[in-house]
């Protein structure tokens, strides 16, 4: 490896030389091949924790730099040496800013200090990986790397703060305040923190001490076995969603495979042979674990937005002044002092004096009203809607069914959050959130606007089975059609979401999509995807044409 990277070294050295310079991501990536080799040497060295530290190299340290993959031009389309000239530049640009996100991503994994500032980096990193994704055809392989990393921090984190952790108070001061308290939870979580962000960011110095700290607090027990993983992911479930989602969950996956195959048989007595067994075999009692892990991923997969978006909103108010000038308007006021004798209503001139002493005496005063403008942000509801794909293909492709369950997952996770929002929220911004599945047949939608509809809503989504063909179009329609009615209701709604969750196997016209998006009039509606599993290069122009006009449209494979 290390006679590898020389020869790196030098093939960059006459690259320079020829060409002036070097892609500025091929530069970092070598700097961190660098340290990757000294860390790999410094591993082999120590023989109790070196495998650990082994294994703590993420795949982005050693990935290629990301890069635009290239499809060549057929001969009449290449370009003249004036356009090349102008190509070089706006490549230029675009390493600098792919080679920023892995820049970001190097500093995230040397925060080591404190939660908050970690999850900006990761998810400012997720942010532009997943804008350059939407807008230009990357390398697959580099992008996958990147994403996997990303959410697996963000999620370490999510799991991180849900244990009770502040994310802005350092995890070392949190660690001795739990020892100072004898909260021996919160100091295990403060310690694994400090213990896996030190070890992954190569600080073996900082991961030795609290590796033997850590071995204090969990004593003999090997957090790494398979039950111990099954347990931190049972509390982490619970601390991140609380009590009631976890028993909607598991009253799904505990009814007994005689009742569910009974309601299945009817729903599903149209469907192919075999459709029954396959959707009891999705809920099987034996993939709760599955189901939760994927809940738990959603918020580092994928980056939906909150259903609040911020509005600057203009307030007028106008104030009325008094002044001694002439102005259009004149009223009568109460005398203040002898100024305003002059232009007092004088009935007696024997009680002047009297009247000014009481408030009485009433003098002729100028108004003139003043306009005061202020701005301030509001957060306006969105209407967001969830179209679920509930194709066959969602069961039968991917492993284990992994298509079907995050897409369940998402939507869970969603209404989990919106639960909770609903609860807390302010009682005068209004919060809506629509789904509905489709097949070739468009289900009907479901309207989330209160915790026991969200709570209802949980127990459909994991009972319900869905199978046959796909038609997005339709379901794209009915979607666009919903928001014109929730408009109807709702005359202040901002703007919409449509969220469609699918993998991609249906055609997609975009010319009747926009037919279908006309009659909602002049509200901004965004119609982004989740593609699982497959893309749909039809469904990714539409989307890349909505965020050209500048909508808040994401894409996700």
């Amino acid at each position: 490896a290390v006679e590898e990277l020389d020869l790196d070294v030098k093939r960059a050295e006459r690259v320079c030389v020829l060409h002036g310079r070097v892609a500025v991501a091929h530069l970092a990536w070598l700097a961190r091949m660098i340290r990757v080799t000294q860390r790999i040497a410094a591993a082999l060295a120590d023989e109790q924790r070196g495998e650990r530290a082994l294994a703590a190299i993420d795949p982005v340290l050693v990935a290629p730099p990301l890069a635009i993959a290239i499809h060549p031009s057929p001969p009449s389309e290449q370009k003249t040496e004036p356009d090349l000239a102008v190509d070089r530049a706006q490549t230029r640009l675009v390493e600098l800013q792919l080679a920023a996100i892995d820049h970001i991503i190097d500093a995230a994994r040397e925060e080591t200090g404190q939660l908050e500032r970690r999850r900006s980096l990761l998810e400012a990193a997720r942010r532009l990986l997943l804008d350059a994704d939407a807008s230009l055809q990357l390398d697959a392989e580099g992008v996958r790397a990147r994403k996997r990393y990303l959410a697996e921090q963000i999620v370490q984190v999510d799991r991180l703060e849900a244990t009770g952790l502040s994310p802005r108070v350092g995890l070392v001061h949190q660690a001795r305040s739990a020892l100072a308290r004898g909260d021996r939870h919160r100091l295990r979580s403060a310690l694994c923190a400090l213990e896996g962000f030190a070890v992954t960011a190569g600080d073996a110095s900082l991961g030795e001490r609290v590796a033997r700290a850590l071995d204090g607090v969990d004593g003999a027990a090997d957090p790494f076995s398979q039950e111990s993983r099954q347990q931190s992911l049972g509390r982490s479930a619970g601390e991140l969603f609380g009590g009631r989602v976890l028993d909607a969950v598991d009253r799904a996956y505990a009814e007994s495979e005689g009742s569910r195959r009974a309601r299945y048989e009817e729903a599903l007595s149209d469907s192919v042979e075999g459709a029954v067994d396959l959707a009891l075999a999705y809920l099987d009692e034996g993939k709760r674990e599955q189901a939760l892990a994927a809940m738990i991923a959603v918020d580092g997969c994928f980056d939906v937005g909150a259903p609040l978006v911020p509005v600057r909103v203009r307030n007028t108010t106008i104030t009325a002044r008094l002044v001694r000038h002439p102005t259009q308007d004149l009223v009568l006021t109460r005398a203040r002092g002898p100024e305003d004798v002059p232009n007092a209503v004088i009935t007696d001139p024997r009680t002047v004096l009297l009247d000014l002493a009481t408030g009485r005496l009433l003098s002729r005063r100028y108004v003139r009203y003043e306009p005061q403008i202020r701005e301030r942000v509001e957060m306006v509801g969105e209407a967001r809607i969830y179209l679920l794909d509930g194709s066959t293909s969602m069961l039968d492709e991917g492993r284990d069914m992994a298509r079907a369950r995050m897409r369940d997952a998402i939507l869970m996770a969603e209404l989990a959050t919106s639960m909770e929002r609903f609860e807390k929220g302010d009682r005068h911004t209004r919060v809506v959130l629509y789904f509905r599945y489709f097949t070739k047949r468009i289900g009907p939608v479901t309207r989330v606007s209160r915790p026991n509809e969200a709570l209802a809503a949980m127990a459909q989504v994991l009972e319900e089975p869905h199978r046959g063909g796909t038609d997005i179009e339709g379901a794209l329609a009915a979607s666009f059609e919903t928001i014109r009615q929730a408009r109807g209701q709702d005359p202040s709604l901002a703007q919409a979401q449509i969220v469609l969750i699918t993998d991609g196997r249906a055609e997609v016209r975009p010319s009747l999509v926009e037919k279908a998006r006309a009659p909602v009039g002049d509200l901004p509606i965004a119609v982004s995807v989740i593609a699982l599993g497959e893309e749909n290069p039809a469904l990714r122009d539409l989307v890349a044409e909505q965020r050209r006009r500048g909508e808040r449209a994401f894409y996700h494979f």
